[in-house]
């Protein structure tokens, strides 16, 4: 007596094509997952036959990329294994997977086969490698890295503006300006089209004295800095102290 359920399971896994077994699994061996389909696994088949399509090109462009594009043949081959050993696991699993999609299909047209397990860890390995190879990832790296990155992973989780450090990014712009006037001045500064500029009329003078005489008036005129940043202002002497210039008690700035 049949149950209802295994009559369902008899008509699931009716072959669309009777074959011998062994006829079958060289029709996956030409082409992988053929075989599957004409045996009723149709799902399994064109899995099988879209993993093919898909792994066996990015596996040989990583090798191309990998030899760095040069060499042919097995020369391209050989070099591309020296670099990235991990493409050579990869090439066994789709081997693998090559020789299991022959056996399954044989096995398909042989017994109701639902082993289909093998067939699919081989295949999540197989991205997986590929994944891994091309997002070049470094487990030494990743490893020695991961204060700092978790450091800053711990920032972007942290909800406070406080919390996140940011590189600073200074664009600056100079004017030589010659304290005091001694023999011919210094050439001003030119426009320039694609850089920040400044440029100081006179380019030189008297700095103001702490008595209350004031120094030499200069014009400052600058150009292609950020559209609406505050510009600071910072003197720089001979030997490279910095100082900024201060106004009505405040830093100057625009």
């Amino acid at each position: 007596m049949t149950s209802p359920r295994t009559k369902s399971q008899d008509k699931a896994t009716k072959h669309l094509l009777s074959l011998p077994p062994l006829l079958g699994a060289i029709v996956s061996a030409l082409i992988p997952g053929l075989g599957q389909i004409l045996a009723g696994y149709v799902y399994r088949g064109i899995l099988i036959l879209a993993v093919f399509l898909t792994t066996i090109p990015l596996w040989y462009w990583r090798i191309y990329i990998a030899a760095r594009r040069i060499g042919e043949g097995l020369e391209l081959f050989q070099r591309a294994f020296r670099v990235q050993p991990l493409l050579i696991t990869i090439g066994i699993g789709i081997v693998l997977l090559y020789f299991i999609n022959i056996y399954d299909a044989y096995k398909s047209f042989v017994t109701k086969w639902r082993n289909a397990l093998p067939i699919f860890v081989l295949i999540i390995l197989i991205f997986f490698g590929l994944g891994w190879q091309i997002g070049e990832i470094d487990l030494y790296q990743m490893v020695t890295g991961i204060e700092e990155g978790g450091a800053k992973l711990v920032q972007v989780m942290w909800p406070w503006e406080r919390a996140i450090t940011r590189e600073e990014i200074r664009i600056q712009a100079r004017a030589p300006i010659a304290v005091p006037c001694i023999g011919d001045p210094v050439p001003p500064n030119q426009p320039l089209e694609d850089e920040p500029y400044m440029i100081a009329e006179p380019t030189c003078g008297l700095l103001s004295e702490q008595d209350g005489a004031l120094g030499t008036e200069l014009h400052l005129v600058g150009g292609n800095f950020a559209p609406n940043e505050q510009i600071d202002f910072w003197w720089s002497d001979p030997l490279r102290q910095e100082f900024r210039q201060r106004q009505a008690g405040d830093f100057f700035n625009v």
